[in-house]
C-alpha cells in the first residue's frame, strides 16, 4: 500500500500517479510502432534506389551503343570502361553510381566475356558490383549490398536490365573467356606456329 508522511501540513504521496503510468505506456506503444513502421518506411526508399540503379544501367548501356556506333561497332575495352566512357562524353560520373552505394565512385563492373553487341542477348555486360572504378570481371565481384542484401541489378547485352534476388548470379549467362571457343572447337592453342 502506499505510505503517506507528514511532514509540517504537506503530505507526500509515494505511489506512482496515474499521470506517469500514463505517460510510460505512451512511451512504449511510440517504440513498438516505431519497430513496426521503421521497416515499412523504409522499403519504399529501398524500391527507389533499386529503380534508379536500374535507369543508371539503362543509360550506361546507351552509352556503350553510342560508343560502338562511333567505333566501328566496338565496346569500350572493358579495363577502361569508365574512363572511355566519359572522356567521349556519352555518361556523366553520377551515372555510375547507385543510390544504395555510398562508398565508391562506380558501383558497377563490366564482363569481358560480353564482348561483342552479337554475343547472347541474356548475356550479362553489366552487374552490380563493389565499389570502384573500370572494373570488370565475373560473379566474384557481384554485391547485393547496395539493396540491403535484397539483390542487384544486372545490365544484359540486349540493353535490358533486371533486378535478380540474391543467390543466382551464378546461374546467369557470363559467357566464355577469350579463347575458350578456338579450343572447343578442336583448335589447338598451343599447337607451334
Amino acid at each position: 500500500m502506499a505510505e503517506q508522511e507528514k511532514g509540517g501540513s504537506e503530505t507526500v504521496n509515494r505511489r506512482p500517479s496515474r499521470k506517469s503510468f500514463y505517460l510510460i505506456a505512451a512511451a512504449v506503444l511510440l517504440i513498438i510502432s516505431i519497430g513496426i513502421i521503421a521497416p515499412v518506411v523504409t522499403r519504399p526508399r529501398s524500391v527507389a534506389y533499386r529503380t534508379v540503379c536500374g535507369t543508371n544501367m539503362a543509360r550506361l548501356g546507351k552509352a556503350m551503343q553510342l560508343y560502338a556506333r562511333d567505333n566501328q561497332g566496338s565496346r569500350p575495352r572493358a579495363e577502361k570502361w569508365c574512363d572511355l566512357l566519359i572522356d567521349g562524353g556519352y555518361a556523366k560520373e553520377e551515372d555510375f553510381q547507385c543510390d544504395g552505394d555510398e562508398r565508391g565512385p562506380c558501383s558497377y563492373s563490366m564482363n569481358p566475356n560480353c564482348r561483342s553487341w552479337s554475343d547472347d542477348a541474356d548475356m550479362v555486360l553489366l552487374f552490380e558490383s563493389k565499389p570502384g572504378w573500370n572494373q570488370y570481371g565475373g560473379p566474384e565481384l557481384a554485391t547485393c549490398d547496395n539493396h540491403n542484401g535484397d539483390g542487384y541489378n544486372i545490365l544484359f547485352n540486349d540493353a535490358g536490365v533486371e533486378f535478380n534476388r540474391c543467390g543466382y548470379i551464378e546461374t546467369l549467362n557470363w559467357g566464355k573467356p577469350s579463347g575458350t571457343d578456338r579450343e572447343e572447337e578442336g583448335i589447338d592453342t598451343d599447337a607451334p606456329k
